[in-house]
Order: C-alpha cells, then sequence, then structure tokens
C-alpha cells in the first residue's frame, strides 16, 4: 500500500498548499494478475487497487475490496486433493490435542503394559490436567476468530492463535488444569472403590 499524493505533498509548498494533496492510498500487489483484483489497473507490472480516502491499511483494504479477491476459483479450488480435509476442524483437534494424548500415553507408561489399570488411571488423570487447557484455549481461539470473522484471514489466524494461548496460559495461571486432573484423579478413586 502506498500514498499516491505523497510525493506532490513533499513538494508542496506551506500548510495551505499541501492541504491540497490529502492521502490517496492505494494498493500495489507484485506478480498479481489483474483478473482477479476488482478495479484494479497495471503500471510498471504492480497491480494497483485505488483506496481513496483510507486513513489506515484496514480502511484501504475494505475500500479497495482486496479482500474479496479469489486467486482460482472455488471450482479449482475444491478439485484440489485434501482441500477439505486441510482446513477442517479435525485436523485442527488432531493437531491440538494429538500430540499431549501421546506425551500423556508414554508417561504414564501405557505403551510398556496397557493392561496395567494403574497406567490408566495416570494416563486420564494427565489428559485431564493437560487436555482441558488445550481444549479451553482452542475454544478461546474459536470464539476469537468468529468475534472478528470479518477480517482478512491472516488477520483472523494470528488474533486466533493469540486467543488460544492467552487462553490456554490463562486456564494454566489460574491452576484450573491442575484442578482438573486432581478432580479426575478423586472421581476415578470414587468410581473404583
Amino acid at each position: 500500500m502506498y500514498d499516491a499524493n505523497a510525493s506532490a505533498r513533499r513538494h508542496a509548498f506551506g500548510k495551505a498548499d499541501k492541504l491540497k494533496y490529502p492521502s490517496r492510498m492505494k494498493l500495489r500487489a507484485r506478480g498479481a494478475s489483474l483478473k482477479w483484483v476488482p478495479g484494479g489497473h497495471t503500471t510498471n507490472g504492480a497491480v494497483r487497487v485505488a483506496a481513496n480516502g483510507a486513513k489506515s491499511v484496514g480502511e484501504a483494504f475494505k475500500i479497495a475490496q482486496v479482500n474479496k479477491i479469489k486467486l482460482i476459483p472455488k471450482i479449482a479450488h475444491d478439485a484440489l486433493p485434501l482441500t477439505k480435509a486441510l482446513g477442517s476442524s479435525v485436523l485442527g483437534g488432531v493437531l491440538t490435542f494429538g500430540p499431549q494424548l501421546f506425551d500423556d500415553a508414554v508417561d504414564a507408561g501405557l505403551f510398556k503394559d496397557p493392561t496395567n489399570s494403574t497406567h490408566w488411571r495416570k494416563f486420564a488423570v494427565n489428559s485431564a490436567t493437560n487436555q482441558t487447557a488445550n481444549g479451553f484455549g482452542m475454544v478461546a481461539a474459536v470464539a476469537a476468530g468468529a468475534l472478528i470473522g470479518a477480517a482478512s484471514a491472516p488477520v483472523a489466524i494470528l488474533v486466533g492463535i493469540g486467543a488460544g494461548v492467552i487462553g490456554q496460559a490463562s486456564f494454566n495461571a489460574f491452576g484450573l488444569s491442575k484442578a482438573c486432573g486432581e478432580g479426575m484423579d478423586t472421581l476415578i478413586g470414587y468410581l473404583s472403590n
């Protein structure tokens, strides 16, 4: 993004002359095809999109409607292998809970002796301690993403990651993970008697 009036304003004499050249924001995308950009034109090999009246990058994106750019047609995107699987909540859940689940199983000794009830109890307590924080972090990330759903994808992803990390850290800082693990241990003890 650049200000198309920046040079004229810089060379104007006096404050009154400078006011004749307000910010005239434009977006420049190198290596993009013009057919992807609504209302764009090509100058010196770069696609330029007018975003007049914008006072910030966010406003410029909104005015230029750049977030509506479709780089490939939906039919072509949907035909790509694994598109739905890679963008699904299932994969997100597997990446959120899977590594910790494996670590909890190793720590509990389930792979050495899967028939030992003590190992299973330790695994349940470990999972209750660790996975509740993961779950809270995932819920915080999804909620934050839903709240700013109108924003561009990179912004939503960064906000979601940030909210997930903060949610998980807060959950642990208040001792809720430990309380969940102790609660699971108490419940198992109660059920086994």
